[in-house]
């Protein structure tokens, strides 16, 4: 059975290639024009520096609608965002925001706004200095953050199918929405200090050191947050083992760590 099985095979076989004027087991070439090759120093379509406003589903947003103005950021600064994808949403969703049930609720959510904030926010400088450098998400300054949020939920919910309401009495709630966020307001008192090429404080003291002083990132914020729980979980365990429990104090680290470079040289 299997040998008339193969027998028909090979009259098939005989019979295509009689027909085709050619061997089935001949590389066919079927190369059209030219051979396709690479230009030197030409990039392709998808590796092209495009302009934030120019890249489909994302909406530039003006630095200077930011409650920081931009100040903090360096110069040429591009901040773009996209609404949130179905999953994105259901994932937050998950968040337990009962503190009776989860005790870790504001953590939680400081890391599910940071979640949202990392997938839909992307910051770039076009500047001529440094044009086409991308700055990670966490190098967005706290302050803008909240903005941020609010402007990728109204972009997200447009006809406002999930609306963000704050209770202002047992009878009135508002909507709140992104413009009610004001801009950082800071005593001129202290702007004198601010530098505008290096886009920062810059305190210089009687010593003649320089000590430059910059609003905290997320970046920042989030290893201050990260030591803390550290820090507390390390107290607890001393307390039960009897030690003592140490201070913890994280006061004006912020604020002198603003940037992220600056983490390594704490501690």
């Amino acid at each position: 059975m299997i040998d008339e099985k193969e027998k028909q095979e090979e009259i098939l076989k005989n019979f295509v290639e009689k027909e085709e004027g050619s061997s089935t087991d001949e590389k066919i070439n079927d190369q059209i024009g030219p051979k396709i090759t690479e230009i030197p120093g030409v990039r392709l379509p998808w590796e092209k520096d495009l302009p934030l406003g120019n890249q489909i589903g994302w909406i530039p947003l003006r630095v200077e609608d930011l409650p920081t103005r931009g100040l903090f950021y360096p110069k040429g600064t591009k901040i773009a965002i996209r609404s949130a994808t179905g999953a994105e949403i259901r994932h937050w969703s998950t968040l337990e925001d009962d503190p009776n049930i989860n005790p870790n609720y504001l953590y939680d959510m400081d890391d599910m706004v940071n979640y949202i904030i990392e997938r839909c926010v992307t910051i770039k400088i076009e500047s001529d200095v440094e044009k086409g450098t991308y700055l990670s998400w966490k190098d967005i300054k706290e302050a803008d953050r909240f903005y941020l949020l609010l402007a990728i939920h109204e972009l997200t919910f447009p006809e406002g199918e999930n609306k963000l309401q704050f209770k202002l009495s047992e009878d009135k709630v508002i909507d709140v929405k992104k413009d009610m966020v004001s801009y950082l307001s800071l005593d001129p008192k202290i702007m004198k200090y601010y530098d505008e090429d290096e886009r920062c404080f810059i305190l210089r003291l009687k010593s003649k050191k320089v000590l430059k002083l910059d609003i905290p990132c997320i970046g920042v914020t989030q290893w201050l947050k990260n030591y803390v729980i550290r820090k507390q979980a390390n107290k607890v365990a001393r307390i039960r083992t009897g030690r003592s429990g140490g201070t913890l104090c994280v006061g004006e680290y912020a604020c002198i760590l603003g940037n992220r470079k600056h983490q390594a040289t704490l501690f």
